[in-house]
């Protein structure tokens, strides 16, 4: 169901008798009724998993990404991040997809990685994004997708320590 939607985790524990929420706003645009759209940008670490994830197989659970998530949004200058989003477009449409990332400060495009896309029922772009030489700050992640005529894109901050 298409729409605005917030997510609320939250979590106790008994040993520090503390406990917490974390939220996420999620947009879900009509991929029904979109002539362009993209997807929720789904973010993992290169060189895999940093915490214990559960295995998907056999799961009914659904995950597009082809990698281990995290919901880390803080990261070394030395890592490097999986990128992937999902989206739609038009049969026979002639597409781009880019990755940017754009410092938060002065809004400028500081790295742009070629990314990989392929069409089909949905496309699918995948990149990897090196942080290595990036200086410490806020930095927005972009994902674009282009036709002839209109562009969709997603984008999420990070920090880099």
């Amino acid at each position: 169901m298409p729409g605005k939607f917030e997510f609320r985790i939250s979590a106790m524990s008994g040993k520090l008798a503390k406990g917490g929420s974390v939220y996420l706003g999620v947009d879900v645009p009509d991929f029904r009724a979109a002539r362009l759209a993209l997807g929720g940008l789904s973010i993992g670490y290169a060189d895999g998993a940093r915490v214990p994830v559960a295995p998907t197989t056999g799961s009914r659970a659904k995950v597009s990404a082809p990698f281990p998530l995290t919901l880390d949004r803080e990261f070394a200058s030395t890592d490097t991040l999986r990128v992937h989003v999902d989206g739609v477009a038009p049969a026979g449409a002639r597409l781009s997809a880019a990755i940017e990332v754009v410092d938060a400060a002065s809004g400028k495009v500081v790295a742009s990685p070629s990314p990989s896309f392929s069409t089909g029922d949905r496309v699918r772009v995948d990149g990897l994004v090196e942080l290595r030489g990036l200086t410490p700050g806020a930095y927005l992640l972009r994902a674009t997708l282009r036709d002839q005529s209109q562009k969709a894109s997603r984008e999420t901050g990070f920090v880099v320590r």
